[in-house]
């Protein structure tokens, strides 16, 4: 029976360990660090420089590309806010957050409401633009209050829908009649 201690084997120099470290196969840099991120049901806050809130959001997934400073939700719930207030609630197939860029990009359908101005919105893809605090939203356009519905190509306006432009051709308005109790009960006879 032999028992090898600590310091009792046979020395090897400096030069022969480097040598032998040398051989060795390395991992590549790109598996060292990650660059790709994916998280399950995940909720996200995004601050300004003065730590007013920009962009609460949840999501059933995140995935971050660490290369390209983007980061993708899916079957996400956010809320836009501007100057530290609540603008727009909406959801969206998928977010496409981009730091550089200072934007979010959503597609697969996006809908929501401004509680500040009552007014709706439905498009097929959106894009908020936080540096310069503007929304666009582009087609199948359908922009709504209680009384109003009109349809375009482009929506453009702030982040809480005070100030908004539909642009598109043919742009189509439709008045949305009330029902009163003399008018149902012309509608029965």
């Amino acid at each position: 029976m032999a028992f090898l201690l600590p310091g009792c084997g046979p020395r090897r120099s400096v030069e022969t360990r480097q040598k032998a470290a040398a051989r060795q196969p390395r991992p590549e840099k790109s598996a060292l660090i990650p660059t790709r991120l994916r998280q399950e049901h995940l909720a996200l806050s995004l601050s300004d420089e003065k730590g007013q809130p920009l962009l609460e959001a949840t999501a059933q997934s995140v995935e971050v590309d660490e290369k390209s400073k983007v980061g993708r939700m899916s079957g996400p719930r956010f809320t836009f806010y501007e100057d530290g207030r609540e603008g727009l609630r909406a959801q969206a197939g998928s977010l496409a957050l981009d730091y550089a860029k200072k934007a979010v990009l959503l597609e697969g359908g996006v809908e929501g409401r401004s509680q500040a101005s009552g007014y709706s919105f439905r498009a097929d893809r959106a894009r908020w633009d936080y540096g310069k605090k503007e929304l666009k939203a582009w087609g199948n356009v359908r922009f709504w209050r209680k009384e109003w519905l009109a349809e375009g190509t482009e929506l453009v306006g702030d982040t809480a829908l005070k100030r908004a432009r539909l642009l598109g051709s043919p742009a189509r308005l439709t008045i949305i009649q009330k029902a009163t109790e003399k008018g149902q009960a012309r509608r029965q006879r």
